[in-house]
């Protein structure tokens, strides 16, 4: 099977409501780690505090201070694109102490950086991949669009003219980006930010026309009509935006597989039995229903995997980003 095969049919697994329900059966006849936890466990978020990422970390930690009547802290760590905090947690005492909430950066660094203070395949323990997110294509009201054809015939009749956003050079929105400009046949000039917080603001404010991020932290601009959304990715609509169809619905294909993540990770070397503990726990909450309309408030879609399945799943990210940077030219940074 190629790696895009696998990828995909790997994603057909896991998103679907089977697959936890399936992993939370298996995960109940493991016997929970003695005495673990017996102090507070630090959950490290490579991103400053607000975003979506940092909003569906403090969800799940909250659930998991009530199943383990003990603290589960969320820290921020931000900086050198989620490198400072990831490696953090790549050289903490591997006990189940310190866990960190990835997200595809973990998976996108290798692919765009030539080198970095960890190895994302060799130095983390997947626990479980959590909640699931699609992109959006938003554009400003200003343009009065209401679907893709209408970017694209603006685009072409005005080549370079609009500004399309992205959270930096060489991350996972500008290399989507640079993809979905490629798939339209459409000229737009890139404007890289430092992060979601300014593509949106420049957005709002009509410095930039074009931007494709995760819905999370898009979704209260688009409810209150200050972002148009024309399609997010994925291979169906999103449950809380069901008027916004898909890219593949309106013929743009390679999409369908795009997506935004967030997922537990522990130092290598980290017992068995604690990520077996940790893997129930987590299988518990993604099929708690104030947990699962928490997580969908924020736009994305709570699921749960095993460990090994979350790892195959690393590995196919980390190789679709190897290609999708090769294919756009993606200069690799020091």
């Amino acid at each position: 099977m190629t790696t895009l095969g696998a990828r995909k049919h790997f994603l057909h697994q896991a998103m679907s409501g089977l697959a936890y329900v399936a992993a939370g059966l298996l995960a109940l006849s493991v016997p929970a780690s003695a005495g673990y936890p017996d102090r507070p466990v630090h959950i490290i978020t490579p991103f400053a505090a607000g975003g979506g990422t940092d909003v569906e970390a403090r969800i799940f930690a909250a659930k998991l201070n009530k199943i383990f009547n003990n603290a589960f802290i969320v820290e921020n760590r931000p900086g050198a694109g989620t490198v400072i905090g990831t490696q953090i947690v790549a050289r903490a005492n591997p006990d189940g102490y310190t866990l960190l909430y990835g997200s595809p950066t973990l998976t996108l660094n290798p692919a765009v950086r030539k080198t970095l203070p960890y190895d994302t395949l060799k130095d983390f323990q997947p626990i479980s991949l959590v909640a699931t997110q699609p992109f959006v294509v938003i554009v400003h009201p200003s343009l009065k669009m209401s679907k893709i054809s209408d970017l694209v015939a603006y685009a072409k009749a005005n080549p370079g003219i609009l500004n399309n956003a992205s959270t930096g050079t060489g991350t996972v929105t500008h290399l989507l980006g640079e993809q979905f400009k490629e798939a339209i046949g459409a000229r737009m000039v890139h404007v890289p930010y430092t992060g979601s917080g300014g593509a949106a603001s420049d957005l709002l404010a009509g410095r930039v026309q074009v931007y494709l991020g995760a819905i999370a932290s898009l979704s209260q601009f688009i409810r209150n009509d200050l972002m148009t959304a024309l399609a997010v990715s994925g291979s169906q609509r999103q449950p809380s935006f069901p008027n916004v169809a898909t890219l593949a619905e309106q013929g743009v294909a390679g999409f369908d597989q795009a997506q935004s993540w967030g997922g537990f990770l522990a130092p290598a070397r980290t017992p068995p039995e604690i990520i077996a503990t940790l893997n129930k726990a987590l299988v518990e909450i993604a099929r708690d229903e104030e947990a699962r309309a928490a997580i969908a408030k924020v736009g994305s879609t709570a699921t749960a995997t095993s460990p090994e399945e979350f790892a195959a799943f690393i590995r196919s990210e980390v190789a679709n980003w190897t290609r999708l940077s090769n294919a756009v030219g993606i200069e690799k940074e020091d």
